[in-house]
């Protein structure tokens, strides 16, 4: 097992999913955060090598380390604090944002999981919520998707010109409902 540093190597600015975005629980919007700006929390490695799932024979073992998971706090400008867990693999890099609710005697999770010992434990609750928010967001992507799809099917997309600039309008869909004669 290669021995990661305490603190993670980052770019100056990541990009981000932000709880509660527009005010709608449970929806995560994209941005990007500003890394100088965040303390760091705890380190969240893998641990010592596990075995392979599907392979109960072998004596092969799933090290983990091409994922690496950290947790960060940021005090806001007017009150208040954020908290995130940045995971960091393959696939690239990202943070998942969301208040630090210590203000209303509420501990936020990723500051619980900070506070775990064991630092395996603390990276196998990183991947839960980084997988969840991910599906999450893959979801709500392909829904839209979708949606747009068949408003262009059904014709109810109108291209628009206006001050040199195009903009596309999705007009409603009408439910058409049958009456009793």
């Amino acid at each position: 097992m290669r021995e990661e540093p305490q603190l993670p190597i980052m770019q100056e600015r990541e990009p981000a999913y932000v709880e509660n975005h527009g005010g709608q629980i449970g929806v995560y919007g994209k941005t990007e955060v500003t890394t100088a700006e965040w303390t760091h929390v705890a380190r969240c490695c893998f641990g010592e090598g596990r075995p392979c799932w599907g392979f109960p024979n072998s004596n092969t073992k799933w090290t983990g380390s091409s994922h690496r998971y950290d947790i960060f706090t940021k005090e806001r400008k007017l009150g208040g604090a954020y908290v995130a867990i940045r995971w960091r693999h393959g696939g690239g890099v990202g943070w998942i944002v969301t208040d630090d609710n210590r203000k209303r005697c509420e501990t936020s999770l990723p500051l619980i999981i900070a506070a775990v010992p064991d630092e395996g434990q603390r990276w196998d609750a990183c991947h839960y919520i980084c997988d969840a928010v991910q599906d999450i967001a893959s979801a709500e992507a392909t829904r839209q998707r979708r949606e747009l799809e068949t408003a262009f099917l059904e014709g109810r997309m109108k291209k628009r010109k206006r001050n040199h600039k195009y903009s596309v309008e999705v007009t409603p869909r009408v439910e058409r409902t049958a009456t009793a004669e």
